[in-house]
């Protein structure tokens, strides 16, 4: 025969009787306990059916000698201006002005750095340039040479001394500074691959005849700087009007399409990533990268070309930020890592290398997981 017995004995089979006693004492009060903590009067409560014992009230009732009066604002909110780029973090550098916004993390930028300033829009070289140069025929601005390996169109000399005229005429009567009234404007485009893949970057120079150089293939600064910053936006404008618009050029498809920003490797093989730009933009780029990255600087010199920096070890593997119960099962193992990060001149770029804080080559995975974030976050 099979003797059954209760579960709270047949859990204490072989222990002694003293043993047995406390045993039975402890389930029961393990099974009390776990029903005091889902009950509505223990630790835990449970609302989610409260519902069920809802009952019905007479309605509110406004005694006769009462009257009702609407509810007014008490304080009449006066109005505020408009800021056109507003500063609503004073400590961090602004950011660039949005001229058409697309899908999230996709629209024409006018990027600044110091007195540069130039163009970002999402598309490759390919189509940005047969819209850019309807852009100029629709503004009545006539090309007259184009270098396509470089990505480089020049327009002819326009007169804008007269009233009327083609929208370029009036745009450059109201945009130009006065010590330039009555002479003769011009305008140097340069369309580039940028520091992302599928993104083009438009640089353009303002040319006048006063101005002495007027023979340079790409003059270093604009004779109106205003007329420069002018004539990006109003380009950026119509390219944002249009830049659902398909439409590839094969003259676009010439200029060089490797981006500014690439990763490679050294003599030693270890990964770099290299800046096809010159230094104050590649320290500016970097800088500004490994803050959109959510590194934490811990130290920067620009003289020595380094900076110490802090990563999420989590970021660096492409995934969120550890919660609360993962940061106490990883407590005391450090959920960071630093290095240093060094820009070094190679040839006429620059290449960015990441070492230990130490200065020691750190593993190879950590290198490129840097390296890959600050690339995604160039621009």
């Amino acid at each position: 025969m099979v003797s059954v017995r209760p579960l709270h004995q047949a859990c204490f089979v072989g222990l002694p009787s003293p043993l047995k006693g406390i045993g039975f004492i402890l389930s029961l009060a393990f099974l009390s306990g776990c029903v005091w903590l889902g009950d509505d009067r223990g630790l835990i409560v449970d609302r989610s059916d409260d519902y069920l014992q809802a009952i019905s009230h007479q309605p509110l009732v406004v005694p006769p000698d009462l009257g009702l009066i609407a509810i007014e604002g008490g304080v009449e909110v006066p109005e505020v201006e408009t800021d056109e780029a507003p500063r609503y973090f004073p400590k961090e550098p602004p950011k660039p002005e949005v001229l058409y916004g697309l899908r999230e993390g996709e629209s024409i930028r006018m990027q600044r750095l110091g007195e540069r300033r130039w163009l970002l829009v999402p598309e490759p070289v390919s189509e940005v340039w047969p819209k850019f140069m309807r852009f100029l025929s629709e503004f009545g601005i006539s090309a007259e040479g184009e270098v396509a390996v470089y990505g480089q169109v020049a327009t002819a000399w326009i007169d804008a001394s007269d009233d009327g005229g083609s929208p370029a005429q009036t745009f450059i009567r109201d945009s130009r500074g006065e010590a330039l009234v009555g002479a003769r404007d011009r305008f140097v485009f340069r369309l580039e691959s940028s520091l992302r893949e599928a993104t083009t970057e438009i640089h353009a120079r303002h040319l006048s005849d006063k101005s002495e150089a007027i023979e340079k293939e790409w003059p270093d600064a604009s004779s109106d700087s205003e007329l420069e910053s002018a004539i990006l936006l109003e380009s950026g404008r119509f390219l944002g009007a249009n830049i659902d618009t398909s439409a590839v050029s094969l003259v676009g498809a010439d200029v060089r399409v490797r981006p500014k920003a690439r990763i490679e490797e050294d003599e030693s093989r270890a990964p770099i990533l290299v800046f096809e730009l010159d230094f104050e933009r590649a320290w500016a780029t970097l800088r500004l990268a490994l803050e959109e990255a959510g590194a934490e600087i811990q130290d920067l010199n620009r003289e020595d070309r380094v900076i110490f920096a802090s990563f999420s070890k989590a970021r660096l593997r492409g995934g969120e930020e550890l919660g609360f119960l993962g940061r106490m099962l990883r407590f005391g193992r450090g959920n960071s890592v630093d290095v240093r990060i060094e820009i070094s001149e190679i040839g006429s770029n620059w290449q960015v290398s990441v070492q230990g804080d130490d200065g020691l080559a750190t593993d190879r995975e950590t290198v490129e997981g840097i390296l890959g974030l600050i690339r995604e976050h160039a621009s």
